[in-house]
């Protein structure tokens, strides 16, 4: 089996399981086919944490499997990753002949030419199930009136995109730019199949999301409940500018013993925030968040976001 340039670690870690493996079972995630499991996660995992999350992902394939529309790319799955039993103890050939010989389901022209694309489909849906249940929330605070931050905030996104975290925003720049950010790297990186981002409005509100980039949602209710719903959902607080709205965000942060980090060099309430606080859990990366470097503090702001939300990454 070949995977083409572009598959991701967890499309290739499928693929090794579909070789080495002759049943799609818990206990192949846990031996032989635990790289699916590190892909997954972006990490080695121990043997405890592959006995709990391999019977989650044998069960999230399956129903992925089960919900493809198109017949022959179903029948496909299931005989790639044998994941019913008429294909349990058959090799990858002994598969592929079992099914080929019955034409009437599938041509070895239309499995050479779907193959890849069905496992494709299958790893992203996966990982975004992974993402769903597992990644820290971000909310991403603060406003600036000069569009020259524009660019500096979507740099911000980028940098965030090869971590497994999600972020939130109300619609102001900073959090409107950084998700934007976050979405295209995905796209020019060839892994976007589902948001990571969304941005909230109100029905009320003259602003709206400028480019079709990540997922958006109208909240009923005052500028304030939208605020304190957001906040609520979030594992941490990322400040860019601001000002009196963003001091009450970093409040409610303070408030529900959530981290904050300031990107002091932004200025506004993230500069003020960033000069009167510190950070125990990496006092280095904090002092750099008011670096006048952007791309130094942009740096010390994805270690702190690491540290506090990812340690094991």
């Amino acid at each position: 089996m070949s995977t083409s340039r572009a598959a991701t670690a967890l499309h290739k870690a499928l693929e090794n399981h579909a070789r080495t493996q002759r049943k799609l079972t818990a206990a192949s995630m846990i031996g032989d086919g635990s790289d699916v499991l590190s892909a997954l996660t972006g990490r080695p995992v121990t043997h405890d944490e592959r006995l709990r999350l391999a019977p989650w992902v044998v069960q999230q394939l399956q129903r992925q499997i089960a919900q493809i529309a198109d017949p022959a790319d179903r029948r496909i799955a299931q005989m790639v990753l044998a994941a019913t039993r008429e294909f349990e103890d058959l090799n990858v050939e002994q598969r592929k002949q079992y099914v080929c010989d019955r034409r009437a389901e599938l041509s070895r022209e239309l499995y050479k030419k779907h193959r890849i694309g069905v496992l494709a489909e299958l790893a992203a849906g996966l990982e975004l199930a992974y993402l769903a249940i597992s990644a820290p929330t971000v909310f991403v605070g603060g406003s600036y009136t000069d569009p020259g931050w524009h660019a500096i905030a979507e740099g911000v996104g980028r940098a965030l995109a090869g971590k497994p975290v999600r972020l939130v925003a109300a619609l102001c720049d900073p959090g409107i730019r950084v998700c934007y950010g976050l979405e295209k790297a995905r796209i020019a990186g060839n892994s976007y199949v589902l948001p990571r981002t969304k941005l909230f409005g109100r029905p009320d509100s003259a602003r709206r999301a400028e480019q079709p980039y990540g997922a958006r949602e109208y909240l009923t209710g005052t500028r304030e409940s939208v605020r304190t719903h957001l906040m609520a959902g979030s594992d941490l607080v990322l400040l860019f500018g601001g000002g009196p709205g963003t001091e009450a965000e970093a409040r409610l942060a303070e408030q529900a013993g959530k981290p904050v980090v300031p990107l002091g060099f932004t200025r506004g309430t993230a500069g003020e925030y960033w000069r009167s606080h510190h950070d125990p859990v990496d006092p280095d990366s904090y002092q750099e968040l008011g670096d006048p470097d952007p791309q130094t503090a942009v740096d010390a702001a994805v270690r702190l976001i690491t540290r506090h939300l990812l340690p094991m990454g």
